[in-house]
């Protein structure tokens, strides 16, 4: 088998207006105005600093990232809100640039300036990884044995923690529950658990039940007049459980049963799904955030980018909306060689009907390619090493 891959890389010179947003939010207000409920922007897979191999006018594509989670930001702002999630993956690495993290400080700068409380926790991409269970553990040395392990690089989103700009809920040493987050918000107690990406050897070596979040909780969230859990990890039935992260294992799904049966949180926010959707497991509404990125890695990605808006009461959801933000889109288009031309034959000429294969494939190219789209191609199937040159030629 042999892959090609091919973008379409033009990007337009101007972003839309973030004030789009903000209009767009105040018909929602209009429509769902409700002195008790709780405002909150909830946002994932922001993926700052993502960087696609061999594509052109990079800078342009990774300020067009930013340019997206900042009309969440500025959304929040425009219509205070009480809390803004960020149900992680808000960098595609542990590592980000200095660009990215000062980027990030102003926007939640604003936030903190506008009396916004803002919650964090680690996604698949920006949680340092262990190199075994016992790296969760805070101490030199292992648990099991006098080796000394090796300390984690500590997470992108602890250093705002740390300057007071955000709560982040970090990976936690095995067998320890979630100490949440309490906030008063207009004299309703509303008590936040967040919890991460869980690392697959961590969540059924050390609790032996696999991903169940809701065994990692302490109790006294149940005291909040309004508990919710963030979350950053598949759900079944709602979001694949595979992973395509290169050296990571597949993550656990969250089971249905379990969110079924817990009787401590009535709404659930997850950041792991690239789509958003809202779904009822019970008397449970789980909703997820989607993306503020396209990615054609993402099969399951079907609505448009963007974050959501939702009011909450002691009664559970009041409203909820999907927000769209202006972004690239990302598309895949895959095509069979064993359609371009007999698997006997070596050259372009010998191809069957009027059109070589370069043409063939072209034509299919041609309707999917417009300035605000990433365009991946990709051939699937067998070729010699003749026909993969002359269509590298022919292109």
């Amino acid at each position: 088998m042999a892959e090609q891959e091919q973008e379409q890389n033009t990007i337009s010179s101007a972003s839309k207006s973030h004030a789009d947003n903000a209009n767009n939010a105040d018909n929602i207000n209009e429509q769902h105005e409700q002195p008790t409920s709780i405002k909150i922007v909830l946002t994932a897979n922001n993926h700052l600093g993502r960087d696609i191999v061999g594509q052109r006018r990079r800078e342009e594509r990774l300020q067009r990232l930013r340019d997206a989670f900042q009309q969440a930001t500025s959304f929040a702002v425009a219509q205070g809100a009480d809390v803004f999630i960020q149900a992680g993956d808000l960098f595609d690495t542990i590592t980000p640039s200095e660009q990215d993290r000062t980027f990030v400080a102003s926007c939640l700068a604003r936030l903190k300036q506008a009396g916004i409380a803002v919650v964090a926790l680690g996604g698949t991409h920006d949680t340092p990884v262990p190199t075994s269970d016992d790296s969760y553990i805070p101490s030199a040395t292992s648990a099991t044995s006098s080796t000394p392990v090796a300390p984690l690089p500590p997470a992108p989103q602890r250093s705002y923690a740390q300057l007071g700009a955000l709560h982040y809920f970090s990976p936690l040493p095995h067998d320890e529950e979630n100490e949440p987050l309490f906030l008063n918000i207009r004299g309703i107690r509303v008590g936040i658990a967040g919890i991460g990406w869980i690392h697959e050897n961590n969540a059924t070596k050390h609790t032996g039940q696999g991903n169940n979040p809701f065994a990692r909780v302490r109790s006294d969230v149940e005291r909040a007049a309004l508990p919710l859990l963030v979350l950053h990890a598949p759900v079944e039935g709602i979001t694949s459980p595979l992973s395509r992260i290169t050296g990571r294992e597949a993550i656990i799904p969250v089971k249905r049963d379990d969110i079924a049966q817990q009787s401590a949180f009535h709404v659930i926010l997850d950041g792991y799904a690239h789509s958003y959707s809202r779904t009822s497991i019970g008397s449970n509404e789980v909703i997820s955030a989607g993306s503020t990125q396209s990615d054609t890695d993402e099969d399951t990605q079907q609505d448009a980018p963007g974050f959501v808006y939702l009011g909450l009461t002691s009664e559970g959801v009041y409203w909820c909306n999907h927000v769209s933000v202006d972004a690239l889109l990302a598309r895949q288009l895959t095509i069979f060689l064993n359609t371009l031309w007999p698997a006997s034959d070596t050259s372009i000429e010998n191809a069957t009907g009027a059109q070589n294969p370069t043409d063939r494939i072209l034509e299919q190219l041609e309707p999917l390619c417009n300035a605000e789209t990433m365009l991946r191609l990709r051939l699937e199937g067998e070729i010699t090493r003749s026909q993969y040159h002359l269509l590298d030629e022919q292109n």
